[in-house]
């Protein structure tokens, strides 16, 4: 990775840790800047304005939220190793230099005020769901079945993300076991 890519992406982490702390509204240069220890003009090399920085932030999102962890699924041999490998990325903990707990939930409160994120947090929706139902259908259950039990691990899986916000000894352990009784597994 070259030093504009590092550069962009000490940016954006700082985006994150913004949104985290105080909703899109604190997604401000200024404010950024200052959290990363540089210049604001130094923003305006890697975006050419806010809202290209806001894009920069959902793309990074779904680069490394989502699309990273669909393709290191597919590495694996069972649908049984690959659900639990995408249950065990999805519980982590997001790393405090991404604003920790609290940035799923500010992405999503985010794209509930928002037309451009909530676009693309609905395409990640649908991108995770969709794999879900793959991983099921791989298992030989029905297409009408999978469809409705992607749904079903994925409105846990954001359930989960809110309750560790007030509760943060939740360890996801009920969420992995949950996933593996839709496969038949325990």
């Amino acid at each position: 990775m070259d030093k504009s890519e590092l550069r962009k992406i000490k940016w954006i982490k700082g985006g994150f840790r913004a949104l985290a702390k105080g909703g899109e509204g604190a997604i401000r240069v200024e404010a950024i800047a200052r959290d990363i220890g540089v210049t604001k003009g130094g923003f305006y090399w890697d975006f050419k304005d806010l809202n290209d920085f806001k894009t920069a932030m959902l793309d990074f999102y779904q680069t490394i939220g989502t699309e990273a962890i669909i393709n290191n699924s597919e590495k694996f041999q069972t649908p049984k190793e690959a659900l639990l490998f995408i249950v065990n990325e999805a519980i982590k903990e997001p790393d405090d230099e991404l604003g920790g707990t609290k940035i799923k939930l500010a992405i999503r409160e985010w794209a509930s005020r928002d037309e451009n994120a909530r676009i693309r947090i609905q395409f990640i929706d649908n991108l995770r769901i969709e794999t879900l139902k793959s991983i099921f259908q791989a298992t030989g259950m029905a297409q009408k079945d999978a469809a409705r039990n992607a749904q079903i691990l994925y409105s846990a899986y954001i359930g989960f993300t809110n309750l560790r916000l007030v509760n943060p000894s939740l360890d996801g352990a009920s969420l992995r076991e949950f996933a593996l009784s839709l496969i038949g597994e325990n």
